[in-house]
C-alpha cells in the first residue's frame, strides 16, 4: 500500500491541483455581459439587460411599433424581431 500511495502521489496532486483550478476559473469566464445597443436572445442575457439599462433590447418591438412597421406580426419575426413589451 506504501509503494502505492508513493508511486501515484504526484498524479494524485496534480489531479487535485487542476480540479481546483477549473473551480476558480470557471466563475470567472461563465459570467455574462450586456452592451447597450445589441440584439440579445436568450433569457438571461435580456433579463440582464433590462436589469442593467431598464429597456428591452434592440431586437425586441412592442405590438404597437410592429403594427406601425410591419403589416403582419410574422413579418416582423422574420426580420429578427422579437415582439412583446406588454406590462402584466
Amino acid at each position: 500500500m506504501r509503494l502505492f500511495v508513493q508511486k501515484y502521489r504526484n498524479y494524485f496532486y496534480s489531479t487535485l491541483f487542476i480540479i481546483f483550478a477549473f473551480l476558480l476559473i470557471l466563475p470567472f469566464t461563465s459570467r455574462i455581459t450586456v452592451i447597450e445597443g445589441d440584439a440579445y436572445f436568450t433569457k438571461e442575457e435580456v433579463a440582464l439587460y433590462i436589469y442593467e439599462y431598464r429597456d428591452l433590447p434592440i431586437n425586441f418591438l412592442s405590438k404597437s411599433e410592429s403594427d406601425l412597421l410591419y403589416p403582419t406580426y410574422l413579418d416582423a419575426i422574420s426580420d429578427g424581431y422579437n415582439i412583446g413589451g406588454d406590462t402584466f
